[in-house]
Order: structure tokens, then sequence, then C-alpha cells
């Protein structure tokens, strides 16, 4: 499949195929919202962005649509989907992403979700990513050693299997970062970790 002109045409591909799938689940006072892919064509989309604050609404349609270096962040989104790979047969990936959309890591793991369809969960507080991340359940998670720590320490388990009963995939920030007992944690339960994560994202 040819690659998408940039990331509005790769959502577009996305909401001709499956309208009613959703791609954004955003907080909203105490309620969590989502959006679909096929929300992504109406101009009320639009006149919601910023009701849940700059790092929810704002700065991911910057990125998807007024971004100007579209081809590198479908190049890296692309790149990072090669990684990781695709999500079991009918499934889809889901993603805890907290921004700033300034930041390489967050706009390639954005970039991402977009060239896959994966499924985003914004948390406006980058402080509660990994605690999102728990209730939300992702199949992917990126983030520090001390983040890949708490996130074992809350999906811990007797039971062996996937964290969260579907975790497959953790990128670890930085190379040379000591994850010890909980790597060895996530290993035993299938989970792949990708370690210097910003080498793939660049």
């Amino acid at each position: 499949m040819p690659s998408p002109a940039d990331l509005s045409a790769a959502l577009a591909e996305h909401a001709a195929r499956s309208p009613e799938d959703p791609w954004l689940f955003y907080p909203e006072g105490l309620d969590w919202r989502w959006v679909s892919f096929g929300a992504l064509t109406s101009p009320a989309l639009f006149s919601q962005a910023g009701r849940g604050g700059r790092t929810t609404w704002e700065g991911v349609l910057q990125v998807v649509y007024d971004e100007p270096a579209q081809r590198e962040l479908v190049g890296s989104g692309e790149r990072l989907a090669a990684r990781i790979g695709p999500p079991p047969a009918g499934r889809r990936d889901v993603v805890v992403l907290s921004g700033p959309w300034s930041e390489p890591v967050a706009r390639s793991m954005l970039s991402w979700s977009v060239v896959t369809g994966a499924a985003v969960v914004l948390e406006p507080e980058p402080e509660r990513r990994v605690a999102t991340a728990a209730w939300a359940r992702p199949t992917v998670f990126h983030g520090s050693a001390a983040e890949v720590a708490a996130l074992r320490r809350a999906a811990e388990s007797k039971r062996k299997g996937p964290p969260f009963g579907r975790l497959r995939t953790v990128l670890l920030s930085e190379d040379d970062e000591p994850l010890a007992a909980d790597g060895a944690w996530l290993a035993e339960r299938g989970v792949e970790i990708v370690r210097g994560a910003l080498r793939f994202l660049r």
C-alpha cells in the first residue's frame, strides 16, 4: 500500500474504511468522550477544539492538519509501525499519549497512531499518563524505566499472560536505562521491549 501524502490523508483513508471506529478518547470534566474517524470530516469537530484544553485538542489537530513537515511525520510513523509490527488479526492497537506535541517522541507516537489507525487515549497531564494507561489498558506503551516500573506495579498479577490482558510492546525511552526485574516480568508475559525508542521515533 502506498504511503499517504500526509497525516490528514491517512485519517481520511481510515474514515472511508471505518467511519464509526473511535480514534480519539479525551477527558471532558469527569467524563471521557470520543471522536470517530468519520467525525474528523465534520466542521463540528474543529469547533470543539480546545474544549478539553490545548494539550488535548488543539495540539493534536495542529500536528495532523497544520504541521508543514508532513512527509517527515508520515515517515516516522511508518518506521515505528514497521518496528512495532501489526496487532493481532481483527484487533487495533491502543496507546495513551500526553504531548507536548513539540516533542519528537510525542509527535512520532501520534503519527504512528494516525498511520496505523491505533486508538489514542489523550491524557492532558503527562504525570498521569501511567495511571490513565492502567485504566485504558493499552496494547503499546512508551516511557522511561521509572514509568515502565510504575506500569508494571499497576498491572502486576500472579497470572501469566499479557499485562492488562493485551499489552504487547513497550518502547523504552533510552538505551541505557536498566529494567532489571521489570523487564524480566514483562518478557515472561510476552511483552516485547524496544530499547532506544527515540532512535526509531526521529
